[in-house]
């Protein structure tokens, strides 16, 4: 419930930034919503994090183009594309697209996807092993890994990745996709660390 209610209050603060960075402006999404396979993977490259969304050198072209990226990849799915995403992930929520991401991820099968998410999920930064675990529920995979890697993050310094990893976990486990026993071994491990 906290979460949740954390989540909602930032999620209607940062819809008020975006809103107060478009003021005055047209329609500045206009010029990249053209964006092509190749101008996507460079502006992501380019972008390997996004500027933090708490710093006032990230405008709104910036966040629309990466939007656009988004956008375009959901479209046309590219797996060069998976570990770019997860690279440019930077401090915040991106104005709320960083959530819109799940679409993409969703998009692969397990056996592409899943372990882009593990090396981001051991990432050195904590919102990019955050989003990853919020990321993991949209794939539907069981894998070892995966779970492993979630399990991991339970004992991370970070509060967010670990509510993000509970909850993945919680859907994954509620679902039957795994039985927690089997990882159970991995867990004790983890939290002697």
């Amino acid at each position: 419930v906290v979460f949740f209610a954390a989540s909602l209050f930032f999620t209607k603060r940062r819809q008020g930034r975006r809103a107060s960075l478009n003021e005055g402006k047209s329609n500045v999404k206009k010029g990249v919503a053209t964006m092509n396979k190749e101008e996507a993977l460079e502006f992501l490259r380019l972008h390997q994090p996004m500027p933090s969304e708490f710093d006032d050198d990230l405008d709104s072209e910036t966040v629309d183009a990466w939007d656009a990226a988004r956008e375009y990849f959901t479209e046309n799915p590219c797996e060069e594309a998976i570990p770019l995403f997860l690279g440019s992930i930077g401090e915040g929520y991106l104005f709320g697209t960083y959530q819109m991401l799940d679409n993409f991820f969703a998009l692969f099968e397990p056996d592409v996807v899943v372990p882009h998410l593990v090396d981001a999920l051991s990432s050195e930064s904590s919102w990019t092993r955050r989003w990853a675990a919020e990321y993991a529920s949209a794939v539907e995979s069981g894998r070892s890994d995966l779970i492993e890697a979630l399990l991991k993050l339970l004992f991370d310094p970070d509060e967010e990745a670990r509510t993000a990893a509970v909850i993945t976990l919680k859907y994954k486990f509620l679902d039957g996709l795994v039985n927690w026993r089997d990882y159970e071994a991995t867990l004790r491990s983890a939290y002697a660390q």
